[in-house]
């Protein structure tokens, strides 16, 4: 994290999940800040599998419990 207590990373690709889990899970989630999210997991522009997180998603679920 910088000292504004944001993630230094800008992009994750985790090629593990599916988009459709994902945003799945998202939708059934109780309320929080991934709430925005909901919907919208989906791989890097060009590419099929995966989940791609933005920094602002990274922020979102470092401000998380889990």
């Amino acid at each position: 994290m910088d000292l504004a207590g944001r993630s230094r990373i800008h992009y994750l690709w985790d090629q593990t999940l599916r988009a459709e889990v994902v945003n799945a899970n998202l939708l059934q989630a109780p309320k929080g800040p991934w709430e925005e999210y909901a919907g919208k997991a989906a791989p890097p522009s060009g590419f099929s599998t995966g989940v791609e997180f933005d920094r602002e998603r990274i922020d979102a679920a470092l401000r998380t419990a889990n």
